[in-house]
């Protein structure tokens, strides 16, 4: 009908199109999923069909906003809305850090603290390897045995053996 505005918009994340039927002075806005047509509510003896208006996004994750157009200063990625700015964990890779910004999601590998061991070691669901043992502090010292001492260097492990001196009475028989 004459007078009555349609405009296709995002009904779900899927994907669905319907349309915002507006009759004006007439209440809220009926929405109609699908764009094929349909018999207003408020006038039965009337048959509408949705035209698809088309819209330039120029981000990569808009969010749905209910109108025509998807919205640009937030971002949906993976089934979640994120704020303009924020830093998160990836749901689908634990070991991606992502920012959304400005509607486009940028991820990236977590940053994981420097190792200062010969073997670093990587469990099962973990991002980061670690060091297995005992850390020490610089200039620390422990012993390994009743001859060995170490100290920890700068990050390097300096031993020292002890010798014994040589027994210097008889075997005893």
């Amino acid at each position: 009908p004459e007078g009555n505005y349609f405009s296709a918009f995002n009904l779900s994340p899927l994907g669905a199109v319907g349309c915002h039927y507006e009759a004006p002075a007439q209440g809220p806005r009926v929405a109609v999923c699908g764009c094929s047509t349909f018999t207003p509510p408020s006038d039965p003896c009337s048959t509408c069909y949705c035209l698809r208006r088309s819209c330039r996004v120029q981000c990569l994750h808009p969010v749905p906003s209910g109108t025509c157009c998807p919205e640009c200063d937030s971002c949906l990625y993976e089934g979640v809305v994120h704020s303009n700015g924020h830093t998160f964990t990836s749901l689908s890779n634990p070991c991606e850090r992502c920012t959304c910004f400005r509607g486009t999601v940028s991820c990236g590998p977590l940053n994981c603290p420097l190792t200062r061991c010969e073997r670093p070691v990587l469990e099962p669901g973990e991002c980061c390897p670690h060091c297995t043992g005992t850390m020490y502090k610089s200039d620390e010292q422990w012993e390994v045995d009743e001859c060995t001492s170490c100290t920890c260097v700068s990050g390097d492990v300096h031993c020292r053996s002890q010798r014994c001196p040589a027994f210097s009475c008889a075997p005893v028989s």
